[in-house]
């Protein structure tokens, strides 16, 4: 195998925001859940390489590549990568398209991940493992 010079990782492909709810239990049909708290990280296979490298404290470079949204998940996508070494000079900004995101309602105790939903940076928003009554949720920056 010939030797070069390009050392690193350089990670491609869909970087989301997860939008984690905490939830009491699931409710009765047609009843609300207490959601319990939220938080806001990172997802996606590429972003959550990028970030658990960087949480290995790896020394060498990290890239990222991809499309997000311009709008406020894909400048904090942005600003998460750049505070955690991640040259994001590949990783860019679309006005037409928003960032993809997923919603998922977690119950207490570290149980896995329950439901969510995506709005796709190519594609309307479309029903993916979610029921109906998550269809019409926005997180903060979205219409």
């Amino acid at each position: 195998m010939p030797k070069t010079s390009r050392q690193g990782v350089l990670a491609a492909g869909n970087f989301i925001v997860d939008y984690v709810k905490i939830i009491d239990g699931y409710p009765a049909q047609d009843m609300l859940a207490s959601i319990v708290s939220e938080s806001r990280s990172n997802g996606g296979g590429p972003y959550n390489v990028l970030k658990n490298l960087t949480a290995m404290k790896v020394e060498f470079p990290l890239a990222a590549c991809g499309l997000v949204g311009d709008d406020t998940n894909g400048q904090w996508i942005k600003r998460d990568c750049q505070n955690h070494r991640i040259d994001v000079a590949q990783l860019h900004l679309s006005k037409e398209h928003p960032t993809s995101y997923e919603a998922p309602l977690q119950r207490p105790l570290g149980r896995p991940r329950d439901l969510g939903g995506y709005v796709q940076r190519d594609e309307p928003a479309v029903p993916r493992n979610r029921p109906e009554r998550l269809a019409a949720y926005r997180p903060p920056g979205h219409q």
